[in-house]
């Protein structure tokens, strides 16, 4: 099995990823997502992704620091800018 690179000390495959994501926990999603929008390429984000799912659980990701400062303030920006609305200062909510 080839590890992915935004999983590289972790023996997953994109097969093993996707499941995550779509039946995992919430804590295992976040911290998935985390690892995803901070160290995947644009094109791997957009292929396992939506600003849904990243807006679902960024109150997760920012509370358990499961992203880079960085990639946070950056995907609340992108969020806001794809109509997401910041509550609180992390939680989103669509319209």
């Amino acid at each position: 099995m080839d590890t992915i690179r935004f999983l590289w000390d972790y023996n997953l495959s994109e097969e093993n990823v996707i499941n995550m994501l779509k039946s995992g926990n919430k804590f295992e999603k976040a911290w998935l997502i985390g690892r995803i929008i901070t160290y995947a390429d644009w094109d791997t984000i957009k292929r396992l992704l939506n600003g849904a799912i990243i807006a679902s659980v960024m109150p997760l990701i920012v509370e358990y620091g499961w992203a880079r400062e960085d990639a946070i303030w950056q995907w609340k920006k992108l969020l806001t800018d794809w109509g997401f609305k910041i509550e609180q200062d992390t939680h989103f909510t669509t319209g």
